[in-house]
């Protein structure tokens, strides 16, 4: 996982070849997260998800979503 600044001055972390960035102001006028996935260089940066953040219960949702189907994805694959 790596942490980084883009050109507009948003921060963003890198997790294999998704990126995470942190939007002051998304689709909703609420500030949140975009979710885009790499190229397999990782040179280009497709378009994603935008996520609306307005408060903690919202990332606490969202944090328990993603776990859950990643432990889903998991057990498939066991």
């Amino acid at each position: 996982m790596s942490n980084d600044t883009d050109g507009k001055g948003q921060h963003y972390m890198t997790i294999g070849n998704i990126r995470i960035t942190t939007i002051s102001d998304t689709w909703a006028g609420k500030p949140g997260i975009r979710i885009q996935a790499l190229s397999a260089d990782g040179n280009r940066v497709f378009p994603g998800a935008e996520i609306p953040i307005p408060d903690l219960k919202s990332a606490v949702k969202l944090v328990g979503g993603v776990a859950r189907a990643a432990l889903d994805a998991w057990k498939k694959s066991r």
